[in-house]
Protein backbone atom coordinates (compact mmCIF):
# COMPACT_ATOMS: atom_id res chain seq x y z
CA UNK A 1 0.00 0.00 0.00
CA UNK A 2 3.00 2.29 0.45
CA UNK A 3 3.32 3.02 -3.29
CA UNK A 4 -0.40 3.86 -3.43
CA UNK A 5 -0.06 6.29 -0.55
CA UNK A 6 2.96 7.97 -2.12
CA UNK A 7 1.10 8.25 -5.44
CA UNK A 8 -1.92 9.78 -3.69
CA UNK A 9 0.32 12.29 -1.87
CA UNK A 10 1.76 13.40 -5.20
CA UNK A 11 -1.63 13.94 -6.82
CA UNK A 12 -2.79 16.08 -3.87
CA UNK A 13 -0.09 18.64 -4.69
CA UNK A 14 0.44 18.13 -8.44
CA UNK A 15 -3.18 18.74 -9.44
CA UNK A 16 -3.57 22.18 -7.78
CA UNK A 17 -0.09 23.23 -8.91
CA UNK A 18 -1.01 22.32 -12.46
CA UNK A 19 -4.25 24.32 -12.25
CA UNK A 20 -2.43 27.36 -10.84
CA UNK A 21 0.18 27.05 -13.61
CA UNK A 22 -2.60 27.04 -16.24
CA UNK A 23 -4.13 30.12 -14.59
CA UNK A 24 -0.85 32.04 -14.55
CA UNK A 25 -0.06 31.36 -18.22
CA UNK A 26 -3.61 32.21 -19.26
CA UNK A 27 -4.58 28.74 -20.53
CA UNK A 28 -7.56 28.55 -18.19
CA UNK A 29 -9.83 31.20 -16.67
CA UNK A 30 -11.12 31.44 -13.08
CA UNK A 31 -14.61 30.55 -14.33
CA UNK A 32 -13.24 27.45 -16.06
CA UNK A 33 -11.61 26.36 -12.78
CA UNK A 34 -15.06 26.43 -11.17
CA UNK A 35 -16.47 24.42 -14.09
CA UNK A 36 -13.72 21.84 -13.57
CA UNK A 37 -14.54 21.40 -9.90
CA UNK A 38 -18.24 21.07 -10.77
CA UNK A 39 -17.74 18.32 -13.36
CA UNK A 40 -15.26 16.54 -11.08
CA UNK A 41 -18.39 15.08 -9.46
CA UNK A 42 -19.03 13.21 -12.72
CA UNK A 43 -15.46 11.88 -12.89
CA UNK A 44 -15.64 10.66 -9.29
CA UNK A 45 -18.91 8.86 -10.06
CA UNK A 46 -17.50 7.20 -13.18
CA UNK A 47 -14.48 5.79 -11.37
CA UNK A 48 -16.63 4.69 -8.43
CA UNK A 49 -18.89 2.69 -10.73
CA UNK A 50 -15.76 1.09 -12.20
CA UNK A 51 -14.57 0.18 -8.68
CA UNK A 52 -17.94 -1.31 -7.75
CA UNK A 53 -17.82 -3.48 -10.87
CA UNK A 54 -14.34 -4.68 -9.85
CA UNK A 55 -15.77 -5.60 -6.42
CA UNK A 56 -18.73 -7.32 -8.07
CA UNK A 57 -16.74 -9.56 -10.42
CA UNK A 58 -13.91 -10.69 -8.17
CA UNK A 59 -12.85 -14.27 -8.90
CA UNK A 60 -13.86 -15.40 -5.40
CA UNK A 61 -17.47 -14.22 -5.87
CA UNK A 62 -20.26 -16.63 -6.73
CA UNK A 63 -23.28 -15.88 -8.92
CA UNK A 64 -25.34 -14.63 -6.00
CA UNK A 65 -22.60 -12.18 -4.98
CA UNK A 66 -22.27 -11.02 -8.58
CA UNK A 67 -25.99 -10.30 -8.77
CA UNK A 68 -25.90 -8.48 -5.43
CA UNK A 69 -22.98 -6.37 -6.64
CA UNK A 70 -24.78 -5.51 -9.87
CA UNK A 71 -27.86 -4.47 -7.90
CA UNK A 72 -25.86 -2.10 -5.67
CA UNK A 73 -23.93 -0.76 -8.67
CA UNK A 74 -27.20 -0.06 -10.48
CA UNK A 75 -28.69 1.54 -7.35
CA UNK A 76 -25.62 3.76 -6.92
CA UNK A 77 -25.69 4.77 -10.60
CA UNK A 78 -29.34 5.88 -10.34
CA UNK A 79 -28.98 7.59 -6.96
CA UNK A 80 -25.68 9.32 -7.73
CA UNK A 81 -26.79 10.13 -11.26
CA UNK A 82 -29.88 11.90 -9.90
CA UNK A 83 -27.68 13.88 -7.51
CA UNK A 84 -25.33 14.89 -10.34
CA UNK A 85 -28.30 15.86 -12.52
CA UNK A 86 -29.71 18.19 -9.83
CA UNK A 87 -26.29 19.66 -9.02
CA UNK A 88 -25.24 20.36 -12.60
CA UNK A 89 -28.68 21.68 -13.59
CA UNK A 90 -28.57 24.36 -10.87
CA UNK A 91 -24.93 25.07 -11.62
CA UNK A 92 -25.50 25.53 -15.35
CA UNK A 93 -28.54 27.75 -14.75
CA UNK A 94 -26.46 30.08 -12.56
CA UNK A 95 -23.47 29.92 -14.89
CA UNK A 96 -25.58 30.74 -17.96
CA UNK A 97 -26.36 34.15 -16.41
CA UNK A 98 -22.71 35.17 -16.76
CA UNK A 99 -21.29 32.94 -19.50
CA UNK A 100 -22.90 32.89 -22.95
CA UNK A 101 -21.21 29.57 -23.74
CA UNK A 102 -23.58 27.90 -21.28
CA UNK A 103 -27.34 27.41 -21.69
CA UNK A 104 -29.98 27.24 -18.98
CA UNK A 105 -31.69 24.41 -20.89
CA UNK A 106 -31.80 20.90 -19.41
CA UNK A 107 -29.85 18.32 -21.40
CA UNK A 108 -26.38 17.16 -22.36
CA UNK A 109 -25.64 20.11 -24.64
CA UNK A 110 -23.95 22.04 -21.83
CA UNK A 111 -21.55 19.15 -21.24
CA UNK A 112 -20.77 19.13 -24.96
CA UNK A 113 -20.17 22.89 -24.84
CA UNK A 114 -17.81 22.87 -21.85
CA UNK A 115 -15.84 19.95 -23.30
CA UNK A 116 -15.00 22.20 -26.25
CA UNK A 117 -13.35 24.80 -23.99
CA UNK A 118 -9.57 24.46 -24.20
CA UNK A 119 -8.89 25.26 -20.54
CA UNK A 120 -11.46 22.72 -19.40
CA UNK A 121 -9.98 20.12 -21.76
CA UNK A 122 -6.49 20.56 -20.27
CA UNK A 123 -7.70 20.47 -16.68
CA UNK A 124 -10.03 17.55 -17.30
CA UNK A 125 -7.29 15.50 -18.95
CA UNK A 126 -5.05 15.97 -15.93
CA UNK A 127 -7.96 15.17 -13.58
CA UNK A 128 -8.77 11.92 -15.38
CA UNK A 129 -5.11 10.86 -15.30
CA UNK A 130 -4.98 11.67 -11.57
CA UNK A 131 -8.06 9.62 -10.74
CA UNK A 132 -6.86 6.85 -13.03
CA UNK A 133 -3.58 6.61 -11.10
CA UNK A 134 -5.44 6.53 -7.79
CA UNK A 135 -7.67 3.75 -9.10
CA UNK A 136 -4.73 1.67 -10.30
CA UNK A 137 -2.29 2.13 -7.42
CA UNK A 138 -4.55 2.72 -4.38
CA UNK A 139 -7.49 0.51 -5.26
CA UNK A 140 -6.52 -2.26 -7.67
CA UNK A 141 -2.79 -2.98 -7.71
CA UNK A 142 -2.54 -2.76 -3.92
CA UNK A 143 -5.27 -5.40 -3.57
CA UNK A 144 -7.21 -3.03 -1.31
CA UNK A 145 -10.48 -3.92 -3.04
CA UNK A 146 -10.39 -7.62 -2.14
CA UNK A 147 -12.04 -7.32 1.29
CA UNK A 148 -14.43 -4.44 0.67
CA UNK A 149 -18.19 -5.07 1.02
CA UNK A 150 -19.85 -3.58 -2.04
CA UNK A 151 -22.99 -2.58 -0.10
CA UNK A 152 -20.91 -0.29 2.16
CA UNK A 153 -18.42 0.82 -0.44
CA UNK A 154 -21.32 2.29 -2.39
CA UNK A 155 -21.31 5.23 0.07
CA UNK A 156 -17.55 5.92 -0.16
CA UNK A 157 -17.58 9.04 -2.43
CA UNK A 158 -20.34 10.97 -0.68
CA UNK A 159 -18.19 12.62 2.01
CA UNK A 160 -15.84 14.08 -0.59
CA UNK A 161 -18.76 15.24 -2.71
CA UNK A 162 -20.47 16.84 0.29
CA UNK A 163 -17.30 18.72 1.24
CA UNK A 164 -16.72 19.77 -2.35
CA UNK A 165 -20.03 21.65 -2.44
CA UNK A 166 -18.82 23.97 0.33
CA UNK A 167 -15.12 24.40 -0.48
CA UNK A 168 -15.25 24.53 -4.27
CA UNK A 169 -18.56 24.86 -6.07
CA UNK A 170 -20.51 27.28 -3.83
CA UNK A 171 -17.54 29.65 -3.31
CA UNK A 172 -16.88 29.30 -7.02
CA UNK A 173 -20.19 30.95 -7.79
CA UNK A 174 -18.89 34.08 -6.04
CA UNK A 175 -15.95 34.06 -8.44
CA UNK A 176 -18.34 33.90 -11.39
CA UNK A 177 -20.79 36.56 -10.23
CA UNK A 178 -18.34 38.69 -8.29
CA UNK A 179 -15.83 38.62 -11.16
CA UNK A 180 -13.14 38.18 -8.51
CA UNK A 181 -10.61 36.86 -10.99
CA UNK A 182 -7.22 35.21 -10.66
CA UNK A 183 -6.52 35.77 -6.95
CA UNK A 184 -9.88 34.35 -5.88
CA UNK A 185 -9.44 31.33 -8.15
CA UNK A 186 -6.06 30.59 -6.56
CA UNK A 187 -7.61 30.93 -3.08
CA UNK A 188 -10.33 28.49 -4.17
CA UNK A 189 -7.70 25.97 -5.31
CA UNK A 190 -5.78 26.39 -2.05
CA UNK A 191 -8.92 25.81 0.05
CA UNK A 192 -9.70 22.64 -1.87
CA UNK A 193 -6.10 21.45 -1.51
CA UNK A 194 -6.14 22.03 2.26
CA UNK A 195 -9.29 19.89 2.47
CA UNK A 196 -7.64 17.09 0.48
CA UNK A 197 -4.55 17.37 2.67
CA UNK A 198 -6.50 16.79 5.88
CA UNK A 199 -8.40 13.87 4.37
CA UNK A 200 -5.05 12.40 3.33
CA UNK A 201 -3.68 13.03 6.84
CA UNK A 202 -6.60 11.10 8.34
CA UNK A 203 -5.70 8.23 6.03
CA UNK A 204 -1.99 8.13 6.86
CA UNK A 205 -1.86 9.26 10.50
CA UNK A 206 -3.64 7.01 13.05
CA UNK A 207 -3.22 9.64 15.79
CA UNK A 208 -4.85 12.34 13.64
CA UNK A 209 -7.61 9.92 12.63
CA UNK A 210 -8.45 9.20 16.27
CA UNK A 211 -8.36 12.92 17.00
CA UNK A 212 -10.86 13.67 14.25
CA UNK A 213 -13.18 10.70 14.81
CA UNK A 214 -14.91 12.16 17.91
CA UNK A 215 -15.52 15.42 16.04
CA UNK A 216 -17.25 13.58 13.18
CA UNK A 217 -19.08 10.99 15.29
CA UNK A 218 -19.93 12.89 18.46
CA UNK A 219 -22.49 10.35 19.69
CA UNK A 220 -19.79 7.64 19.73
CA UNK A 221 -16.99 9.78 21.18
CA UNK A 222 -17.41 8.54 24.76
CA UNK A 223 -17.61 4.87 23.89
CA UNK A 224 -14.64 2.55 24.43
CA UNK A 225 -12.40 1.79 21.47
CA UNK A 226 -13.38 -1.89 21.54
CA UNK A 227 -17.11 -1.04 21.44
CA UNK A 228 -18.68 -2.80 18.43
CA UNK A 229 -20.69 0.22 17.26
CA UNK A 230 -17.66 2.50 17.51
CA UNK A 231 -15.46 -0.05 15.71
CA UNK A 232 -17.98 -0.27 12.86
CA UNK A 233 -18.09 3.53 12.56
CA UNK A 234 -14.28 3.75 12.58
CA UNK A 235 -13.99 1.11 9.86
CA UNK A 236 -16.57 2.97 7.79
CA UNK A 237 -14.74 6.28 8.17
CA UNK A 238 -11.42 4.65 7.25
CA UNK A 239 -13.02 3.27 4.10
CA UNK A 240 -14.35 6.74 3.19
CA UNK A 241 -11.00 8.55 3.59
CA UNK A 242 -8.81 5.77 2.26
CA UNK A 243 -8.85 7.00 -1.34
Amino acid sequence: MKNGIMQNNRTIWLTPLFYIFLLLIGEISPTEIVILYAIETVIIGFFHILKMLVLTFQKKNNTRQNLKGLFYTFFFTIHYGFFVFIQTTFFFVFLSMEDNRISDAIGIQNFINILQIKGVQLGLLFMIISYGLRFWFNFYKSGYYKNLPVELYMFQPYLRIFIQQFVAILPGLFIIFGKAGLAAAIILIVLRTITDYYIDKMRNSPSFFHKMFPKLFKTLANKKEDDKERKTAEDFLKMIVNE
